[in-house]
């Protein structure tokens, strides 16, 4: 029996009234777009062929090397990492897990509820200029935000995990009350012209989602993600039902999170992977075997600056997916980043290098320096000796 939802009942678990609501300002212009290549150009496979195939023994002693070297020094209980080279082959490994263990990779998942959103847009059950509304009439702002405010990180909906009572822990509660929650409080809410990054925008959209199918959102991503790419060790999780399979998280001081369910973050992070199925997803997902081309073009159909530090790389923010730029000018990464207490991750599609490299963690918050490290090493073994300095 799947769990049906009506839009009455909907509504009233997200009333937040719009009592004395003041009119918002029309949101335009916000969004920016590098000229690069795009990935959905780079068609790769998951099933038998050259991404089945294994990277050389010289290849793999490169990444094995820097993979041993970092764990060494990261503090990471947990640790794995994955890399494809289409047309060359695929490599992957893991520190201190069992080949069935899944690392949470939080919210690397909000890339399949921006996937499947969209492909609700193209077959027209939805459209980007929807106003939230059409689902929650009596919540605050709901007028005023499209679907593609709430897929863009414009809304003007802070996120559940900023608020004092819900820092650094999550309970088992129904994505509901994490959207009433945080709206309540919000500063404001109307769209903003800046990108703010806000689960609650990714809850909202899977709440839509639920509606729509009548399906709660991890039978969704099961079935329209997991299993069609055959990523049978991954899990879309459900809050207070913790797979068996999943890691202990851990924080940087190596205790075991216990204040943290992360079925509880709905469509904002519930997937949970091993780091070779994390690279195989995000292939699938770039060259348009999640969801059409077409669809990936929407997710990176622009994209709003993340602020950041002066001197630091630029950032951009698209639809469900992040485009940063190689610390030293070479390149851009099409990828994602999930923290979540316990566990950090990270996976990208590297210009530089035609490849996907993947990072997944559990007793550390470096899996943007874990990627580097990776990335480094592919890049070092990839460069024909006549090419080396």
């Amino acid at each position: 029996m799947h769990r049906l939802f009506a839009s009455a009942a909907l509504a009233c678990c997200l009333l937040v009234p719009q009592v004395g609501r003041a009119v918002c300002a029309r949101v335009e212009g916000v969004r920016v777009a590098p000229d690069i290549l795009t990935p959905v150009e780079v068609q790769v496979g998951i099933g038998p062929g050259p991404t089945e195939q294994q990277l050389s023994r010289d290849h793999a002693r490169v990444l094995e090397d820097a993979f041993d070297d970092f764990v060494a020094t990261s503090g990471a209980v947990s640790a794995g990492a994955a890399v494809i080279v289409p047309d060359v082959g695929r490599w992957s490994t893991t520190h201190n897990t069992a080949p069935h263990e899944v690392f949470s990779i939080g919210g690397i998942g909000a890339s399949a509820t921006a996937a499947l959103v969209l492909e609700d847009v193209a077959k027209g059950r939805v459209s980007l200029a929807d106003p939230l509304s059409r689902w929650f009439p009596r919540t605050r702002g709901a007028d005023d935000h499209t679907i593609d405010q709430l897929l863009t990180q414009h809304s003007g909906y802070e996120s559940y995990g900023a608020f004092p009572p819900l820092v650094g822990r999550l309970p088992a509660e129904r994505p509901q009350f994490l959207v009433r929650f945080a709206v309540r409080r919000s500063t404001s809410a109307c769209p903003q012209h800046a990108y703010a990054h806000s689960e609650t925008n990714h809850i909202l959209l899977g709440l839509i989602l639920e509606e729509e199918h009548e399906h709660l959102v991890h039978e969704l991503f099961t079935e329209r993600v997991l299993t069609p790419l055959g990523l049978y060790r991954s899990r879309a999780m459900h809050r207070d039902m913790p797979p068996p399979e999943l890691l202990d998280g851990h924080d940087p001081s190596g205790r075991v999170v216990r204040s943290f369910d992360y079925g509880a973050s709905h469509a904002a992070g519930n997937l949970a992977m091993t780091p070779r199925e994390l690279a195989t997803y995000w292939h699938a997902l770039l060259s348009g075997q999640v969801v059409h081309p077409e669809q990936v073009e929407l997710m990176l159909d622009g994209w709003s600056r993340i602020p950041g530090p002066p001197d630091s790389p630029e950032r951009f923010y698209g639809r469900g997916t992040m485009l940063l730029a190689h610390p030293e000018g070479s390149g851009w990464l099409v990828g994602h980043i999930g923290h979540v207490p316990g566990f950090s991750a990270m996976v990208a599609w590297s210009t530089k290098l035609d490849a996907v490299v993947a990072v997944t963690l559990s007793g550390s918050d470096d899996s943007e320096g874990a990627f580097w490290a990776m990335h480094d090493a592919l890049s070092h073994a990839l460069t024909p000796p006549s090419e080396v300095e």
